[in-house]
Parts: C-alpha cells; sequence; structure tokens
C-alpha cells in the first residue's frame, strides 16, 4: 500500500482536498475508506453526483440509469465519483407533481398506481 501522504495532492483537487489531505482529515478518509474508496481513488479529485431517484415515483426513476452513465464519466475523467441522494420536489404525498402527473396521465396500469391515494383510505 502506498503513503497517501507521501505524494503531491492533485491540482485538480482543490475542493476535496479539505476533506482528503493531512493528517488531521483522517478521520474524514477513514469514513471513505470504510465505503470502498482506497488511496488511489482519494488522490484524485472527489466528484459528487446528486441524484433525485426514488422507487416510488415514476418522474424520477431514470434518474439511478443517468446517474450510473455520469458515474462513468467522472471515472473516465479521472476523478473519484461520491454519489449522494437529494430528496425528490413533490407537492404532497396525495398528489404527484405537474410533470409527473403529465407522465401518470397515460391511462397505463402503473401509471395509474402511482396516482392514487398512498396509502388507502
Amino acid at each position: 500500500m502506498s503513503d497517501p501522504y507521501a505524494r503531491p495532492s492533485d491540482p485538480a483537487k482543490r475542493h476535496s482536498a479539505a476533506i482528503t489531505d493531512g493528517v488531521d482529515r483522517a478521520p474524514a478518509r477513514a469514513m471513505l475508506k470504510g465505503i470502498g474508496i482506497d488511496d488511489d481513488a482519494l488522490a484524485r479529485p472527489l466528484v459528487g453526483i446528486a441524484t433525485t431517484w426514488i422507487e416510488t415515483m415514476p418522474c424520477n426513476w431514470n434518474q439511478r440509469e443517468l446517474a450510473r452513465h455520469v458515474r462513468r464519466g467522472i471515472i473516465e475523467g479521472g476523478g473519484t465519483p461520491v454519489e449522494r441522494p437529494l430528496s425528490p420536489a413533490r407537492r404532497s404525498p396525495t398528489r404527484s407533481s405537474s410533470s409527473c402527473a403529465a407522465i401518470c396521465s397515460t391511462g397505463s396500469s402503473a401509471s395509474s398506481a402511482a396516482t392514487r391515494r398512498f396509502p388507502p383510505r
């Protein structure tokens, strides 16, 4: 295993170096290593991927696949991807957003189920 302190920080890490570089950042590195990020990945810039994917909202269903493509591009570009979920925008638990309502008005059983009251009364 290489010594992470022996190599100079990548100039492209101007933001992520605050999290990964230096003896005082050992706890942050330990957390990242705990999820499988190794020293070589920590030596590269960390690039965040924010996604609103959620299994229960058909409007955001494609976001997981989109995040996979973004992740691949970050790796190919020399970075280390770090995915983070965001709460999808919603109007209320009983009504879908206007964009989702347009998509869900197709009448198919899967999309009709998405517009029903949850939980049912």
